[in-house]
């Protein structure tokens, strides 16, 4: 997996977990199987992140915010080469 798919993967997976947080607001009983999913769909997205959002040449991490620009901020190699 690319470091672009990872992004757009990770941040899937966190919005839909930011939606099932709003469900849980609900002021009715708190579903166990939807807090149980809310907590393993931030975990994925966080290890999606943190696992497959590097550099291809030289493994580091890319910066989390904002765009990753052109080349690596590390080995300064183009990211889409």
């Amino acid at each position: 997996m690319n470091y672009k798919k990872a992004r757009i993967i990770s941040l899937f997976l966190a919005l839909i977990a930011m939606g099932c947080i709003w469900f849980l607001t609900v002021p009715e009983d708190p579903n166990i199987l939807l807090i149980v999913v809310t907590i393993a769909l931030f975990i994925s997205a966080l290890a999606v992140h943190l696992i497959f959002y590097k550099c291809p040449h030289c493994r580091k991490r890319l910066p989390s915010r904002g765009y990753p620009g052109e080349t690596c901020r590390k080995c300064g190699k183009k990211l889409d080469s």
